[in-house]
């Protein structure tokens, strides 16, 4: 029988082992905090209203206006389905600007209520809130595939604050839709690389009902290239153990084939039919819209990506164009550089890091060559063959995918490096000499290819004009690479004798890389391309849109190159954007950015369009005319010589109701625009809608009273 003594010996190794577990865990909860936290230091100038700088482009006219809108109607107990106050009638939850089904809208609600309404200022933490959620998306992922999480707390605190990521804060939709996309690909290496079925396809559905409803298309059409490529290769051994990087166990071996891909499958194929209704409405509506048919070439190849903006996305911002941005500064790239060139340069190279090697740059190679436009036949022939890429435009925005490869190239990278700094072996002395020649020799040719483009001045245009105030200093880029390859060959040699073999040295350098990376990418940060002069009103907007859209009919409508100004109904356009048929009555008066075309027009566009005055139902015997100004006269003789009389009963913005006594048949004409999902009732008999000038809703009536009602229905069945 085992003596007390004896039988102390398990307990005691066990509860080493509970201490050790529980300080791994608590340092991975420190890791996963710190990465979620810094984008908010790093974008700490968007987070108070007392900064002297906010978020421009965009970011008011498309994205702010809409969510204050939609939070308020929500708030009321109404979900928004048509917008009568922008464009002259436009389908809300369909605009994919809008965000309407956007999950994290609930807390957005929540948030409205408790702090009685929203700022500008809130809607920028909320961006910077997706940036956050992007780097603890990476930082899980990696974590779950490399084999030490300080590479994966490296690269996720690297790209969370890199320049695309930056200067994606201008379209929260954006940044909120790129957040999910490493989640996605966390679930797919988690389906793979456990038996968590469960937990993965959760991860999975959640991520891709997000990436869906987060308002931004381009970047769900963008996945095809990632996501279903990193699941495929994961099906083949030795790419998955090169992607990876762990060693598969007789413990832990992979799920079969078809366990990990009905995993990946039925929860991926879930969100997309849960959202098949929303994206059919958004279709629909992007067959009205102006500009967004697809199948025009030179729409899609408009903003030209090209071998100088590859370039300058690596390693010289100004010369890249601000779309195409991946600029992640050279405390990673070099490390990157030093991998990627250590690798095919060792005589005796390992078979995974080769293998690694040639995925992602053949990844980077391809995803790059499509962004080329009309230079590039992968593009030619995608253009005509993919269903869907025609649809597309500014194709440097398809190196959002190149973030998760790069990131992955990057986690790998730093383990790489951190190898070589902790092994004192003869061997590893060896590569330690070879990898300080690596660096200097890397650094060096930087170093020409930016002077050779800082000097002949090739820099984009929007550098060149909105970012006038930083022009000359350009050479801080030389500098800051030549800093970090004399840095690298520093630890190497410092390491030479002292190499990094304790938790907390290796811990110090992941510390100490991470803390340059910041500091030089704080110089230029991204998001910097887009900012303006801090004029905003800082107090949180609430509104009662319910009760503006019920007295809408008695306000004048306004003219403005903007979405929604409430609480005034807004007539005018922005650029390639609202029904095709309304743009061309539009631009019969006014160019796209509103100024005058035909001045002779103007009073009748103000008359017919209820700015003069605030009318929106006009009764004519016609509804054919060729020009603004013979409707309104048509209309002129018809309500004085039938003595029309229009009584409103009720009007929300979506369903508008009113009797009409007429001695005689005509029309009545509704200055909204028609959308396929309007329809119209006669004494509650429903009767088709005719267009006048090919885009407001009319229909024909009879003599007597009408009791008539237009109604916007697109879920009706």
């Amino acid at each position: 029988m085992p003596t007390r003594k004896m039988s102390l010996f398990p307990r005691v190794s066990s509860h080493f082992s509970e201490t050790k577990i529980s300080r791994d865990r608590l340092v991975g909860f420190g890791f996963g905090a710190m990465v979620f936290i810094w984008p908010f230091l790093f974008f700490r100038e968007f987070l108070f209203s007392t900064s002297p700088y906010a978020i421009n482009n965009d970011f008011n006219v498309l994205y702010y206006a809409y969510k204050v809108y939609l939070l308020d109607s929500v708030a009321g107990g109404h979900f928004p389905l048509w917008s009568p106050g922008e464009g002259s009638g436009f389908p809300f939850y369909s605009n994919p600007f809008t965000q309407a089904f956007y999950p994290l809208n609930l807390l957005l609600v929540f948030i409205y209520k408790v702090l009685g309404g929203y700022s500008y200022f809130d809607h920028q933490r909320y961006s910077v809130f997706g940036a956050a959620l992007f780097g603890l998306g990476l930082y899980f992922w990696l974590k779950e595939i490399l084999p030490s999480r300080r590479g994966a707390f490296f690269a996720a605190l690297v790209f969370s604050i890199s320049f695309k990521v930056g200067e994606l804060l201008r379209f929260p939709n954006a940044i909120h839709a790129a957040a999910w996309i490493p989640w996605i690909l966390y679930g797919v290496a988690k389906a793979r690389e456990s038996r968590a079925s469960i937990l993965s396809a959760f991860i999975i559905f959640v991520a891709c009902f997000s990436l869906l409803t987060a308002g931004y298309p381009y970047y769900c059409y963008y996945c095809l290239f990632l996501i279903p490529p990193y699941a495929l290769l994961l099906l083949s051994a030795k790419a998955r153990l090169a992607l990876h990087g762990k060693s598969e166990t007789a413990a832990a071996p992979p799920v079969s084939h078809r366990r990990y891909l009905l995993t990946c499958l039925i929860p991926a194929a879930s969100a997309l039919l849960l959202c098949t209704p929303y994206y059919l409405k958004m279709q629909q509506l992007f067959q009205n819209t102006a500009a967004r048919k697809g199948s025009n070439y030179d729409f899609a190849t408009v903003h030209e990506f090209s071998g100088s903006d590859t370039l300058g996305a690596l390693i010289f911002p100004p010369s890249a164009q601000s779309e195409g941005w991946y600029f992640f500064g050279f405390a990673g790239l070099s490390i990157l550089l030093l991998y990627f060139v250590g690798v095919f340069s060792d005589s005796r190279p390992s078979g995974r890091d080769r293998l690694f090697a040639v995925i992602i740059l053949s990844w980077f190679a391809i995803i790059t060559y499509i962004t080329y436009g009309k230079n590039s036949y992968l593009f030619d022939f995608l253009f005509h063959w993919l269903p869907g890429f025609d649809r597309l435009r500014v194709w440097g925005r398809l190196n959002i995918v190149l973030l998760p490869i790069l990131a992955l190239g990057l986690g790998r990278a730093y383990l790489y490096l951190e190898g070589i700094l902790s092994d004192d072996s003869e061997d590893n002395r060896k590569r330690r000499a070879r990898s300080i020649k690596i660096s200097l020799a890397v650094a060096m040719v930087i170093g020409l290819l930016q002077t050779w483009l800082y000097s002949n001045e090739i820099y984009d245009r929007y550098w060149a004009v909105l970012l006038a105030y930083l022009q000359g200093a350009e050479w801080q880029f030389i500098a800051l690479n030549l800093t970090m390859g004399i840095l690298l060959c520093g630890l190497m040699i410092f390491t030479s004798r002292r190499p990094l073999k304790s938790k907390r040295s290796r811990l110090a350098l992941v510390l100490f890389l991470s803390t340059f990376a910041f500091a030089e990418l704080t110089l230029y940060g991204g998001a910097r391309l887009w900012i303006k002069i801090n004029n905003v009103d800082p107090t949180r907007e609430r509104h009662d849109i319910s009760a503006y859209l019920r007295g809408s009919l008695e306000v004048p409508r306004i003219r403005r190159y903007f979405t929604l100004k409430y609480p005034h109904s807004n007539v005018g356009i922005v650029s390639s954007w609202y029904f095709t048929n309304y743009v061309a009555l539009y631009l019969r008066v006014f160019d796209l950015y509103g100024n005058v075309v035909d001045a002779a027009k103007i009073p009748h566009f103000n008359r017919l369009m209820g700015i003069s005055e605030a009318k929106r139902l006009f009764v004519s015997a016609r509804i054919d005319h060729s020009s603004m100004s013979a409707f309104l006269l048509d209309s002129e003789r018809m309500e004085a010589s039938l003595g029309s009389q229009i009584e409103i009963i009720s009007y929300d913005g979506e369903r508008l109701e009113f009797t009409l006594e007429l001695s005689g048949a005509a029309y009545v004409s509704f200055i909204d625009n028609w959308d396929p999902d309007w329809k119209a009732y006669l004494n509650n008999k429903e009767v088709p809608i005719e267009k006048l000038f090919g885009t407001f809703k009319s229909i024909s009536l009879p003599s007597g009273i009408s009791h008539v009602r237009f109604s916007y229905e697109p879920f009706s069945f």
